[in-house]
């Protein structure tokens, strides 16, 4: 599940798309029912979803390495609803029983003006840049990027409002030893937090690691990856900032969101 924007001011959407009929949904906190959106082809199920509560728009990550997303259009619409409409009849009923004048106000009926929300999903986009199973997508309503991470050790970034493909964060040499697992996006500075950990945890074996090039210059980095998570920090742009070892296994990630120049972000 994910929460996205919701139709209504202030409203959330959640998302359900890993159900065993094979149907995404989307279920508002107002509602009791959910909205079917589409089926999950059986030949490519979905592996990976990103959401956000500011953005109105669902990206599907799928077992063979494709992306769907799927827009949806928001269309604001105002009605005329009269209220009071039925007074009348029911004040002649009151006037003939009980002898009283109802309101005349109330009998008359009055026009009010709502403001409503109906909305459409476009038929999905797909992008294709992932040779293997999507793992992860994230979605930063604040930059307006989407980061996709896969099986093939690859993290993607893409335009979150034009849906086109910006740039790559290519895969280490180490890949068929650590897999890409968790990755997140910083809300103040855009930067790129991605974690490595081994695929086989009784590997002892020191392996090396080219990391991102500054320039012409590689740096190499030696590595004993049993039992240790590795997180690697890159800007907007892809660039490598730096990287870090924890012990264990990272099960979940996220930044800190302190305004800049009031405190430092972690």
């Amino acid at each position: 599940s994910c929460l996205m924007k919701g139709t209504a001011k202030n409203s959330y959407d959640l998302v359900l798309w890993k159900e065993n009929d094979g149907v995404v949904r989307t279920k508002s906190f107002h509602e009791n029912k959910s909205r079917k959106l589409f089926n999950v082809p059986s030949c490519d199920p979905i592996t990976s979803c990103g959401a956000d509560v500011n953005y109105s728009n669902l990206w599907f990550g799928h077992q063979s390495g494709n992306i769907s997303v799927y827009r949806r259009i928001d269309e604001k619409n105002k009605i005329k609803k009269k209220t009071g409409s039925n007074q009348k009849v029911l004040s002649t009923v009151l006037e003939t029983i009980i002898d009283i004048k109802v309101n005349e106000k109330s009998q008359n009926g009055m026009d009010e003006e709502l403001e409503v929300v109906q909305f459409h999903w476009n038929y999905p986009i797909t992008l294709l840049r992932h040779s293997n199973e999507v793992t992860a997508i994230k979605v930063c309503a604040e930059f307006k990027i989407v980061v996709s991470i896969g099986g093939d050790g690859r993290a993607v970034i893409w335009d979150s409002q034009k849906i086109e493909y910006i740039r790559s964060i290519e895969p280490s040499c180490n890949t068929l030893k650590a897999c890409l697992t968790h990755v997140d996006i910083s809300s103040t500075l855009g930067d790129i937090l991605t974690v490595f950990h081994p695929r086989n945890e009784s590997c002892e074996d020191d392996c090396f690691e080219i990391v991102e090039d500054k320039s012409d210059d590689f740096v190499n980095i030696s590595m004993s990856i049993a039992g240790r998570s590795q997180l690697r920090l890159h800007n907007i742009n892809a660039k490598y900032i730096g990287h870090t070892f924890v012990e264990g296994v990272v099960n979940a990630t996220c930044f800190s969101f302190i305004k800049e120049g009031t405190g430092i972000n972690v």
